[in-house]
């Protein structure tokens, strides 16, 4: 227990040792004044923030335009003529769903229900 608070001591008394000889050297050796520090770590932060509002904006932009290609798409494919298969298909679907789809296959305008 003795050993225990001793190695405690020692090791809070390095590191705070170690704490005031690097804030020591970084006054000495700091390359501005402290004014200016913080103006450039303010400036840098802001461009920070600038380039992440871009990117974005960018990835944004890029969901719309792939948003807007995958519609057209999806009407191109829809308007497309209907394959002998697409038929064939409908008629596994229960009645109803398969009477609308078959219609809308053939004729472009939706079935009686």
């Amino acid at each position: 227990m003795y050993y225990d608070r001793q190695s405690l001591m020692i090791g809070t008394t390095a590191a705070l040792t170690g704490l005031c000889f690097g804030i020591g050297t970084g006054v000495l050796l700091a390359p501005h004044s402290g004014a200016r520090t913080r103006r450039q770590l303010k400036h840098f932060t802001e461009d920070i923030v600038d380039d992440t509002k871009e990117a974005i904006e960018d990835v944004i932009d890029r969901g719309k335009r792939l948003l807007a290609v995958s519609n057209m798409l999806s009407l191109l494919v829809w308007m497309s003529p209907p394959t002998a298969r697409d038929i064939s298909l409908a008629h596994q679907w229960p009645k109803p769903l398969s009477s609308l789809i078959e219609c809308l296959c053939l004729s472009g305008k939706p079935a009686p229900l």
